[in-house]
Order: structure tokens, then sequence, then C-alpha cells
């Protein structure tokens, strides 16, 4: 597909004819023309790259995380905030922009749709844990739809068990609950690193078991309202919640394990540019494997924290969902995740130029190494 006033790209292009369509998006008369001169540079170099084209995937990202809009027909809308119970439109516009990027894949995913009742916020004057204080005051309970997106790839073994990875794709909403930002009022989070980062690797990995078929079962969750105080509750993950109380038990049995992926970039002033492993699991082949891949990259540091280790993030994100049920978790996250708030945790500064890509991406192929490892 040509692009589309300079946004839209489903090929991967080569990088003279990149950088003409480029030149001619930014110069452009389009009113909804929004491609940024860094922007074309980095969709060139990503496809100068044959063996690890990754077009798609920053597509995907700045989609996401409001840099250039989705289309639909002629109009353009940016997705400035992916919040459930304050951005409802821009939230759903990001579950359907996720959809239709795993159809072009070649992939059928479930929509799963719950009915949930939260805390309506006065999003004016009021924080995050100021609603969450009145939660019980039913008068204020307001009516939503929580939307998980599924997809499942059947392994190619007989009587396999299943793995699920999963990543949210909801941010956390704005109100006053940022670590360097203050405010009382809203303000758009972008959520690149949390956790769109999430987002389009899961979205990679589909890419990838398209065509490296897997010996087991793989069920992949696009998880919403993960994110604190969405729904009534400071703490829980709602989303993943909700997809494992409607598992039958024979389906709850066969999971072998849960990996999630929450927050695997890092901003580009970080000095921690490392990968932190949560398992909860002792069983060694998780252990054996993880380090074969991080062998691969040995450019890519990575910590592994057990549940007695000090940097231990299971107990936080999706994964806890898993643990309550007594799933086996695996969480990736940057270690700059695990040692403290990254630098623009749940800000408006959350944003697609502050995310670390080469970084991003060595943590990506991390992730696929070890799948490959210990999925085939």
């Amino acid at each position: 597909m040509i692009f589309e006033n300079g946004i839209t790209n489903k090929v991967a292009y080569s990088r003279p004819a990149l950088g003409f369509i480029c030149s001619l998006a930014m110069f452009s008369n389009s009113a909804h023309s929004s491609v940024k001169s860094d922007f074309c540079e980095t969709l060139i170099s990503a496809a100068s790259d044959h063996q690890n084209n990754y077009v798609l995937e920053q597509e995907l990202m700045a989609q996401l995380s409001g840099y250039i809009p989705v289309w639909e027909g002629e109009a353009g809308m940016f997705i400035r905030d992916r919040s459930l119970a304050l951005r409802a439109n821009e939230h759903d516009l990001s579950k359907n922009v996720i959809v239709s990027a795993v159809k072009e894949l070649g992939f059928d995913p479930k929509e799963l749709k719950y009915e949930y009742e939260y805390v309506a916020p006065n999003f004016a004057s009021e924080t995050v844990r100021e609603i969450v204080k009145r939660r019980d005051a039913t008068s204020a309970l307001a009516t939503g739809v929580l939307k998980n997106i599924e997809v499942f790839i059947p392994g190619t073994k007989p009587k396999s068990k299943t793995v699920v990875i999963g990543a949210h794709y909801d941010t956390q909403n704005s109100l006053g609950y940022f670590r360097n930002h203050k405010t009382t009022g809203y303000e758009s989070t972008p959520g690149v690193e949390d956790n769109a980062s999430g987002v389009v690797a899961l979205f990679s990995l589909l890419k990838y078991f398209k065509k490296h078929p897997p010996k087991k079962n793989i069920r992949f969750l696009f998880f919403d309202a993960e994110e604190p105080g969405q729904i009534n509750n400071l703490y829980e993950a709602k989303g993943s919640k909700l997809w494992l109380e409607g598992l039958s038990r024979k389906e709850k049995k066969s999971i072998e394990y849960a990996l999630i992926i929450d927050m695997i970039g890092t901003s580009p002033n970080s000095d921690t540019k490392a990968m932190n492993v949560s398992v909860s699991s002792t069983r060694k082949a998780f252990y054996t494997d993880l380090l074969r891949a991080r062998n691969v990259f040995h450019q890519l540091r990575v910590d592994f924290a057990s549940p007695k280790s000090l940097n231990y993030l299971g107990t936080y994100s999706d994964s806890v969902s898993f643990l309550d049920k007594g799933v086996p978790i695996m969480l990736f996250s940057s270690t700059e995740s695990a040692f403290g708030l990254p630098e623009n945790y749940h800000s408006p500064d959350d944003t697609f130029h502050n995310l670390n890509w080469k970084h991003y991406m060595k943590s990506v192929n991390f992730l696929k190494t070890f799948i490959a490892h210990n999925l085939f």
C-alpha cells in the first residue's frame, strides 16, 4: 500500500523509496499530515535492516502513542491517551488499532468483553487515590465495558501444554499520579514505555510465530484495565483477572506458565539499559533457557529475580492475577523499573520520542530467543 499522507505503510520499502515518500509527505499541503523528519528517518533506518525489519512495529508504536494519527477514511485521529475511565473513545480506538494490526498478520483475534462498575471520576479536581477512597460509594458508580484481545496459536505437538503471553494496552489516567509531574487536572499519558512497549513486543512475537509455529499452544493476550485506579481498586489488574475467571478448570490446568511483558523500554537518558526477569518458579529449565538467550544477546544485561530477591517484580502488573490462581509467572520488565520508577512513568513525557528504540529492540529479540528455546 502506498503511503497515505505519509502515514500508512504496510510493506517494507527500500531506503530510497522511503526517503522519496517521506520527502513528499513532509511538504504535503494536507491538513492531516503530521509526519516528522525524525520519524521518517526511523522508518528508513528500519527498512534498511534486511534481517530485522521493524517498520510495522514502529508504526504501531507511533499510532498507539499519538505520534501519528490513525486514519479512518479521510479523517485522522490521534490516540493521546488509552485510559479506560477517562478517554473511552481513544481507548477503544487503540483496541481497534491492535485488532487491525493483528488481522493484517493473518490471525483472527477474539475480542472479549466484560461489564464492570467503576467510580466515575471528577477529573477536574480529584486524584486517583482520592477517587479510590470513595470507591464504596455506590451512588458514584458508573458502568463500562472492559475489552481484552486474545489470539490463539495451536501447538504442533499433540496434547501440549499452553503458555500465556500477555501485555496490557491501557494507560494510567493522569490525575496527579505522576512521579515527576504535579497536576490537579487531566493531562494526556501517551504510555509508550507503559505499556505500548509490551503491546508492540507481543505484536512482534505474533509476527515471528506466524513463520515459526511453536510446539506448545500459545494464548496471546492484550489485557485491558491493568493500571491502578481504573476500576474501583488501586492495585487490581482487572482485565487479566476476569480472563482467568472465565476459564474452565481444564483450561486453567493446561497453563504451564504466564509470560507477562510490562515496560521493557527505557528512556534515552537512562543509564539502566538492562532487562529484569522475575521468575516465580524454581524450574531449572526456565533459568537454563534464559541464560541461553542472555548469552546470545551479550550486549544486553539480564538480571534474574526470584521471589526472595529485592528486585523481584512478580507481585506487580498482570502477574498478580496468575499468581493468585497458582500459575507460575515470568515478568519481563526493564531493570530501571526494578530499582526505581522510570523517568517518564505515568507522565505526559512517556512518548515516542523518549523511547530508547535500539535498546527496546534488543529486549524484544531477547524475548524471541528465550521463547524459541522454550517452545520449540
